[in-house]
């Protein structure tokens, strides 16, 4: 009977402990259930932290370049072959319109939409001749006396500016009359330079709308001033 007893008391055991796990079993999955749900609505509810339409900042396809900005003028003044955007160059500054024209008709036949601009600037009006800098007034001074020893007389000291410490021994309306003069000092000895006396004026350009290589427009340039040594047509630069 014990035994039968025992028997019983196992097989209740073990019944008590199969129907306890499937209740706690239940219970926790009941309890994941309505977690989830819970993490669900939360999330749903929840302001989406990715910017707005119209925020987004679109990257370019890859291999593509950023946008260039306005096209600005190279340091060295003459243009690198394919260095500058395409578009609009400008030759210059010339110092009269009558050059300019002369520019504009020889570029014609390869920049038919070329014509002539004017914008304010530094103008050459006359040329100096003058004796080189020195490093002090006192210097300077010494050099003009110097000067009116070896006979010299027509003379200025520029005692500011620019120029200052240069002698002046001459002032000439045009380029070719003031080196004249400086050959002739040379033959003395007497060292000199040739510079431009600049005032504010207009000044001339050619603005040439261009849609091909930048480098075939200097190559132009380059012919036409092999062509004529004493034509010093300016090298292009890109518009302003």
């Amino acid at each position: 009977m014990k035994k039968i007893f025992y028997i019983l008391v196992v097989i209740n055991l073990l019944f008590l402990g199969w129907k306890f796990g499937l209740e706690q079993r239940d219970t926790l999955i009941r309890e994941l259930n309505d977690q989830h749900v819970a993490i669900s609505e939360e999330t749903l509810a929840a302001p989406s932290s990715l910017p707005a339409s119209g925020e987004f900042e679109v990257l370019p396809p890859p291999g593509d370049a950023a946008p260039a900005g306005d096209g600005s003028r190279t340091d060295a003044g003459i243009l690198p072959g394919g260095a500058s955007p395409k578009g609009c160059f400008e030759i210059g500054p010339v110092q009269d319109r009558e050059t300019a024209e002369n520019h504009l008709a020889l570029l014609k036949p390869t920049a038919d939409a070329a014509q002539v601009i004017v914008r304010a600037g530094d103008v050459p009006d006359g040329w100096w001749v003058i004796y080189p800098k020195a490093g002090t007034l006192e210097a300077a001074r010494a050099n003009r006396q110097m000067l009116q020893n070896q006979g010299i007389h027509e003379t200025w000291l520029f005692d500011r500016g620019p120029l200052e410490g240069a002698i002046s021994l001459g002032l000439y309306k045009t380029r070719e009359e003031a080196i004249k003069e400086q050959q002739l000092l040379m033959e003395k000895a007497v060292p000199a330079n040739v510079v431009p006396r600049l005032v504010r004026g207009d000044v001339f350009w050619l603005r040439i709308p261009w849609t091909r290589l930048p480098l075939e427009l200097d190559e132009a340039v380059q012919t036409l001033n092999s062509q004529d040594p004493t034509l010093a047509m300016p090298g292009p630069v890109s518009c302003p």
